[in-house]
């Protein structure tokens, strides 16, 4: 199967958020089973690794007044012409889009070219839920920006929804029964392709304590880790309760706590019970230094990858509903799961800082879910039985 691949605000190497890793993991998951995958990429992301992994195109956003306009990516002459020169270089069996601009270009291209290819539009949240939530209070922009993009981009993911995409893909049962709440589609419209891990083994402890010795943490210290990508609105109003709710909370609990947070974009600073590292550069080094895994996520949509990588390194996890999204984890079992970040959670990380066997049964207990069901192994198999039922049911088998 020949599929493009396209993508918006991401490339497919050097990963600094959920999205691009997930991307990426598709598209070598797509390649290890014998399917030739070509991605079209904005020209700012290409990366010579890119290659790698897929044929490599590119194309250059719309700019104005230096703002770079991605979501009128149908706008864009460069887009435009860049899919229509894809499509009549390659024979390409079936298209992914990953955003819904550009979906209404593509469609108009595959009459152009007679190409035939349906089109699937598989995005890593419900875009016009996570514009409305991080994007409308966002004063970097102008009221107006703020007032018309959360209903244009609404407008447009109905249309692609409805009338352009063969078929729909979502990450979590939370946000493929949105999407048909949402945009009255039907239920055999939409399939739900989870996101993942690849598996690592465990840290051995020798790890864990050179880890430590490298940041510069007492042996003695219990520590609270959290990471994700700062400029994401969702991730740093994360960040921004670790250091003034509950880092000040858990310090009274115990003195020896200590919070290390880090990401791409974040600020590099010591505080009081919070240390934040800036980019990490190796994750595996990073959370081997933590005792405890926290996601005090209130915003967004989409699963955060970063559950699946401390379920990986074994550790066990604090979390809201809304952190935990779309993973089949049971609150006592799996993680401690409370409804927002409140005393309960204050309680709920109090509790495991007090006893090492819940540490170690959670942290367990996670690492098999994940070995179980999210492996990208396990997820690239579903993805490509979904697109051979796309192609069956617009070809015939």
């Amino acid at each position: 199967m020949n599929i493009l691949d396209i993508t918006i605000h991401v490339g497919l190497s050097q990963p600094k958020n959920g999205a691009q890793e997930r991307y990426a993991n598709l598209a070598r998951q797509l390649t290890a089973r014998d399917n030739s995958v070509i991605v079209l990429e904005a020209a700012e992301f290409v990366n010579p690794q890119d290659a790698r992994l897929a044929t490599i195109y590119s194309y250059s956003d719309l700019k104005f007044v230096g703002r770079t306009l991605r979501v009128f990516r149908d706008l864009a002459p460069s887009f435009a012409r860049s899919v229509i020169r894809i499509l009549r270089e390659n024979a390409v069996d079936l298209i992914q889009i990953s955003h819904p601009s550009g979906a209404l270009s593509v469609k108009l291209a595959t009459l152009l070219t007679a190409s035939g290819a349906p089109l699937v539009y598989a995005p890593h949240n419900v875009e016009s839920e996570l514009v409305r939530e991080t994007f409308s209070n966002d004063l970097r922009y102008t009221r107006i920006e703020r007032f018309v993009l959360p209903r244009y981009i609404f407008l447009l993911e109905l249309l692609v929804c409805r009338f352009v995409a063969q078929h729909v893909i979502a990450v979590s049962e939370r946000d493929r029964d949105l999407i048909i709440r949402q945009f009255r589609l039907a239920p055999t419209k939409i399939s739900v392709i989870p996101s993942g891990c690849s598996l690592d083994r465990l840290p051995t402890d020798e790890e864990k304590a050179r880890a430590r010795r490298e940041q510069g943490i007492s042996e003695h210290a219990r520590v609270i880790v959290f990471h994700g990508y700062y400029p994401y609105p969702p991730n740093r109003e994360a960040f921004d309760i670790i250091e003034q709710y509950l880092a000040p909370r858990l310090r009274t609990v115990d003195s020896k706590v200590l919070f290390l947070v880090g990401g791409a974009g974040a600020p590099t600073f010591e505080r009081e019970n919070v240390r934040s590292v800036g980019f990490i550069e190796d994750l595996r080094r990073f959370l081997a230094t933590g005792d405890i895994a926290i996601v005090p996520i209130v915003a967004g949509s989409g699963t955060r990858l970063k559950i699946f990588q401390y379920m990986n390194r074994g550790l066990p996890i604090v979390t809201t509903e809304k952190g935990i999204e779309g993973v089949a984890a049971h609150n006592g079992e799996h993680a401690l799961i409370v409804p927002r970040v409140d005393e309960r959670f204050v309680d709920k990380v109090t509790c495991l800082l007090e006893t090492e066997s819940e540490r170690a049964r959670l942290g367990a207990n996670a690492r098999r879910l994940l070995e179980a069901q999210y492996t990208w192994d396990a997820i690239g198999a579903q993805l490509l039985r979904v697109y051979k039922r796309v192609l069956e049911a617009r070809h015939g088998p």
